[in-house]
């Protein structure tokens, strides 16, 4: 971070590859919860059955995905220790390539979690100011 890997010793180079297994993990995590929370929170609002399908289905996928992350972050190399000691024999898959997939499959459910309770509010028997300020609070709400 700021200093080229040529000028910092063996072990601060492991410390740091370490510390970043570890942000892998934590990232999972900090993305699933507050989406979760999210959709739990739509769940009380939309008690109309197709909503709550739509909220289910947006909750499996991310939880899906979470734990395809979570298996990938684990056993991406082999041994797993060869993440951060590339001087032992091992292998890795393309890790860039299940970066990629992991962000393919949030942007849609984000979107779908940005549109769901904008169907919901313009179906409200509200004026049309009053529709356009509940929206712009479920839009800030997800942002």
């Amino acid at each position: 971070m700021g200093r080229h890997t040529a000028t910092i010793s063996q072990d601060q180079l492991s410390a740091f590859l370490k510390l970043t297994i570890a942000e892998e993990f934590i990232y999972q995590f900090s993305t699933l919860f507050p989406k979760l929370s999210i959709l739990i929170v739509y769940l009380r609002i939309f008690t109309l059955k197709p909503y709550q399908y739509a909220i289910y289905t947006i909750g499996a996928v991310l939880v899906s995905a979470f734990t395809a992350a979570l298996f990938v972050a684990g056993f991406s190399c082999i041994p797993f220790r060869f993440k951060y000691d590339k001087s032992i024999p091992g292998h890795c898959i393309n890790e860039h390539h299940a970066f990629i997939w992991n962000g393919f499959i949030g942007i849609p459910t984000d979107v779908a979690m940005i549109i769901l309770p904008l169907c919901g509010v313009w179906k409200l028997h509200i004026s049309r100011n009053q529709k356009i300020g509940v929206m712009i609070t479920f839009l800030t709400f997800n942002l």
